[in-house]
């Protein structure tokens, strides 16, 4: 008889020494076969398994150990889960030396695990540093992992840096565990549309689609949008891929990415809209979605997290939000802490959400977050909380967001929407109203705005909304509040 699953939910101590670029990662998944609540923590190097601390990496080296952020590669086959990501072991870090050059990453390596049907541990997979490369530098990292049951194979996306020369889509053959490059490409998260897998881009300026049965790929660097335009992919960070019905999204820096039908050799149907696009001075990227295990469906609903401006150092455009897709217009649900990973065992969902600031500087020890548990009607309804969500702060640039455009906020099921800016003097700027994936559904209109404060009330509004200036506007500040 199987161990209720909610009596598995780990007890784990409030710190832990992280020596890491990250902390506060957990990413969650429940075994199809044993039932049992799979917890990875991707700061710590740690694998519980029904509630049970079993695994530290010990198959990837001495310690000191750690693991690494992952990006909340996890995946579940018919009778295994799969993750993977990086880690240290051991590591060398030194307080004292923590500039990019003088990091020692000799300890660190690339893997893919699984936790096979009796609850073991298998390392499938893993690269290390070798002399190849520089000691500050290292293997790209497993960002996605996506199980294939027509080939009986585990497509991993590997991206995040390029100095090792080895990102791109791999495929990991299940018999032989044989890893094998498809093609070169700074690959990030994966989703499945009509055969194709189609990837998001970390730190390149592209979109990937794949189809495994022609062995045809493509690549794209530009992108229709909603406004008319076309939109040249920067490189930027990216974030969350995932489907709602019949249509897939690409979260790609401040855009999220509407793909209808997208075939190698084919005619696509893709189309760029504005998604929490927030900017604090002269940041020129955000990571909406970004290191969060993929969206998890609910009944015919899909959750997602959206960390937004989670790489600022104070909270005003810092938001966490958990978003319901079930149409083309997601809603806010709720303010949370960082959360990022999820998991349905058809009864409740597992929530990991704990506090974590991306600085661009090493964190030697985190709080570890928490693992909340709720029953699936308490996400499903009208929005929990109130929100406030910051857009900009500081100078806005024409060329930030979207050729422009900034906020993409939705603020379906709001009663009380409102933005709120300042600007230096009197000018206007353009307010976008749209749905995502359609340019049909979009409006459009000129606003007036005064020196100092000014109130835009947004009520006869109920989807997603953004704006931008025709020139570039100093010492501007804007927030969206959102109250049920």
């Amino acid at each position: 008889m199987h161990k209720r699953i909610d009596d598995q939910i780990p007890i784990m101590p409030g710190i832990c020494v992280g020596i890491t670029a990250a902390g506060g990662h957990g990413y969650l998944a429940i075994h199809p076969k044993l039932r049992d609540l799979i917890f990875h923590d991707g700061t710590c190097a740690e694998m519980y398994v029904g509630g049970k601390l079993t695994y530290r990496y010990e198959k990837c080296g001495s310690e000191p150990r750690v693991g690494g952020d992952t990006h909340g590669a996890m995946e579940i086959s018919r009778d295994r889960v799969f993750f993977g990501g990086w880690g240290e072991a051991p590591t060398y870090r030194n307080p004292d030396g923590q500039q990019f050059e003088a990091a020692d990453r000799r300890g660190k390596f690339s893997h893919i695990h699984a936790v096979n049907e009796d609850g073991s541990i298998e390392l499938l997979w893993m690269k290390r540093w070798d002399e190849n490369i520089k000691p500050h530098f290292w293997y790209a990292e497993v960002t996605d992992l996506l199980y294939d049951p027509r080939k009986d194979v585990l497509w991993a996306a590997r991206g995040d840096v390029n100095w090792g020369g080895d990102q791109g889509l791999y495929m990991l053959d299940l018999d032989t565990n044989k890893m094998e490059m498809i093609f070169f490409g700074n690959t990030y998260k994966m989703v499945m549309l009509h055969d194709h897998i189609l990837m998001n881009s970390w730190h390149s300026n592209a979109l990937f689609s794949y189809n495994p049965q022609t062995n045809q790929r493509e690549i794209i660097n530009s992108i229709p949008s909603f406004d008319g335009s076309t939109w040249e992919i920067p490189t930027t960070f990216s974030g969350a891929a995932f489907r709602v019905g019949g249509l897939a999204y690409l979260v790609q820096g401040p855009a999220i990415i509407a793909v209808n039908d997208w075939r190698v050799g084919s005619e696509r149907k893709i189309l760029a809209l504005p998604f929490f696009a927030c900017y604090k001075l002269e940041k020129q990227w955000t990571r909406p979605g970004a290191r969060a295990q993929r969206s998890v469906s609910l009944n015919s609903s899909v959750l997602l997290p959206v960390n937004s401006g989670e790489a600022h150092a104070d909270d005003s455009l810092s938001t966490p939000v958990l978003l319901r897709f079930d149409s083309p217009v997601p809603q806010i649900l709720t303010h949370v802490f960082y959360m990022s990973g999820m998991t349905f065992d058809g009864k409740h969902l597992y929530l990991y959400a704990s506090c974590v600031n991306h600085e661009p500087i090493l964190t030697w020890r985190t709080n570890r977050g928490a693992i909340f548990m709720l029953e699936p009607n308490a996400v499903l309804g009208r929005p929990l909380t109130g929100v406030r969500i910051g857009i900009l702060d500081g100078t806005y640039r024409v060329t930030m967001g979207l050729n422009g455009w900034v906020g993409g906020i939705p603020i379906r099921g709001f009663i009380n929407k409102r933005l709120r800016i300042r600007v230096p003097k009197e000018g206007s700027m353009h307010l976008a109203h749209y749905i995502i994936g359609s340019a049909n559904y979009s409006e459009f209109e000129n606003v007036n705005l005064k020196s100092g404060w000014n109130i835009i009330d947004l009520s006869n509004y109920d989807n997603l909304v953004s704006f931008r200036f025709d020139r570039d506007v100093e010492n501007v500040y804007a927030y969206m509040t959102l109250e049920p």
